[in-house]
C-alpha cells in the first residue's frame, strides 16, 4: 500500500487567500470612523447650511443692482458746472494786500481816492449758511451783512463786512480776520 508522505495540519491554509476573521479590530474600527464622519457631517450642516436658497440671492442681487441704477441716475442728472468768474473778475477790481507802497514817486501819484471798501468774506448758496458766518462775525466785533445776488439763476448770498472809508481800515480788518483762519478779499464801492 502505497503511503502518504504529505502533512496535514489541523489548520488549512491557502497562501493567497488571507483569513479575514483574525481582525475584528479593523472592522470595528472602520465601522467607528464612518459613524464619527456621518455625525460631524450632520452636525455641520445643521449649524451652517452650505447653500442659500437661490431666491434669496437673486433677491439681494436685484436690489443692489436698483441701488447702483439710482446712484448712477443722480450722478448723471446733476446739471453740469458752470465757471462764471472768468467773466465777472474783469469786471471787478481786486486789491490783493501785501506790499502797498507805491513805486512811482509821490509826484507823478494820482490824487487820493475818496472810495468806500467792503470785504467780501464768502458767497454761499443757502442763506442759513450765510446767516450762521454773519453771526459768527457779529460775535468777533465786526459790522457783518449779508447781500443776495442772482446771476443767470442762481442765487447766491454774500456775506460783506463794512463799508470801510480807506484801503488802510479794510487791510487792517483782513488782517484781523486772517489771525481768526478766515479769508477776505476787498472790494472798491462804485460809486
Amino acid at each position: 500500500m502505497p503511503a502518504d508522505y504529505k502533512s496535514y495540519s489541523s489548520k488549512k491554509k491557502n497562501k493567497g487567500q488571507r483569513n479575514n476573521n483574525n481582525r475584528p479590530w479593523l472592522w470595528l474600527s472602520i465601522v467607528a470612523g464612518i459613524i464619527i464622519l456621518l455625525v460631524v457631517i450632520y452636525s455641520f450642516s445643521k449649524n451652517q447650511p452650505l447653500k442659500k436658497p437661490v431666491k434669496k440671492i437673486l433677491h439681494k442681487s436685484a436690489l443692489a443692482a436698483k441701488k447702483v441704477r439710482k446712484e448712477v441716475q443722480k450722478k448723471l442728472n446733476q446739471p453740469e458746472v458752470k465757471f462764471e468768474f472768468y467773466d465777472l473778475l474783469p469786471k471787478e477790481k481786486v486789491t490783493i494786500p501785501g506790499n502797498n507802497t507805491p513805486k512811482e514817486p509821490i509826484e507823478n501819484q494820482q490824487p487820493i481816492d475818496h472810495s468806500h471798501y467792503l470785504l467780501q468774506v464768502a458767497s454761499l448758496k443757502k442763506f442759513s449758511d450765510a446767516d450762521t458766518m454773519k453771526a459768527h462775525l457779529i460775535m468777533q466785533g465786526f459790522a457783518a451783512q449779508v447781500k443776495k445776488f442772482v446771476i443767470k439763476d442762481n442765487t447766491w448770498f454774500r456775506v460783506q463786512i463794512g463799508p470801510f472809508n480807506s484801503m488802510d481800515a479794510a487791510l487792517d480788518a483782513q488782517n484781523k480776520l486772517r489771525k481768526d483762519n478766515q479769508d477776505a478779499i476787498i472790494r472798491k464801492i462804485k460809486t
